[in-house]
C-alpha cells in the first residue's frame, strides 16, 4: 500500500514539473531583481537579436544596470522549444513584472513584430518605466510610443542608462563631451 501512495501519475509528475520551473524562473527573477536596483527587460524582434545582445552586454558590462534578454532564459527557451505557449506568455509576463524598465528596439523589422507591441502593453499596464531605442536605419518610431521615452542615438541612450544606474534624475542631456563606444557602432544613429 504504501508503495502505491508514493507513486505519481504521469500527469502528476509533469504537472508537478512544469510548476517547479514555473517556480524556478519566478524566483530567479525575484533574485535578479532583489540583487540589483534596476532591471532592464530588452523588448526586439528576434530579427534584431544581434543588436539586442550587443545593447544587453553593453548595459551589463560597461553601465552596470541589470537586463533581462530573452535568449538568456533557459525556462523560456525550454518552453520556445516545447511549443509552451502558455509557459512561454507566464514566463514573459514574469519577467517584465520582477523587471524595472523596458527598453524596446525599434528597426524596421518591428513594425512585422507580434510581440514587442504585447511586451509593451504589459510593461504599460504594469506601470514600468518604458523607452524606445531607434536602431540604425529604422523608419521612425510607432505613435503609441511617442508618448514614452524616444531615444533617437547612441548619445541620448548612453546619457539615460547613465542616469538610470546613477539614480539622478532622467532627462535627455545634449551638451555633455560625449565618446562613442565600440560595441554600438553600426547600430545606433
Amino acid at each position: 500500500m504504501a508503495k502505491i501512495i508514493n507513486l505519481k501519475s504521469e500527469y502528476e509528475e509533469r504537472a508537478y514539473s512544469a510548476r517547479a520551473d514555473e517556480l524556478i524562473s519566478e524566483s530567479a527573477l525575484k533574485e535578479i531583481k532583489s540583487n540589483e536596483e534596476h532591471c532592464v527587460f530588452i523588448s526586439h524582434k528576434s530579427d534584431d537579436k544581434e543588436e539586442a545582445r550587443k545593447i544587453a552586454n553593453y548595459l551589463k558590462n560597461d553601465i552596470g544596470v541589470d537586463i533581462y534578454l530573452d535568449e538568456f532564459d533557459y525556462f523560456l527557451n525550454q518552453a520556445t522549444g516545447n511549443g509552451d505557449s502558455e509557459k512561454v506568455v507566464k514566463i514573459i509576463k514574469n519577467a517584465i513584472g520582477t523587471s524595472t524598465h523596458l527598453l524596446s528596439l525599434v528597426s524596421s523589422k518591428t513594425k512585422m513584430s507580434w510581440w514587442v507591441p504585447y511586451e509593451i502593453g504589459i510593461a504599460d499596464e504594469k506601470n514600468r518605466d518604458i523607452a524606445s531605442l531607434k536602431l540604425a536605419k529604422a523608419e521612425g518610431i510607432p505613435e503609441f510610443l511617442e508618448i514614452k521615452t524616444c531615444l533617437q542615438d547612441e548619445r541620448e541612450f548612453v546619457n539615460y542608462y547613465e542616469k538610470l544606474k546613477s539614480g539622478r534624475t532622467l532627462f535627455l542631456e545634449t551638451n555633455r563631451n560625449f565618446q562613442y563606444k565600440a560595441e554600438l557602432n553600426n547600430i545606433l544613429d
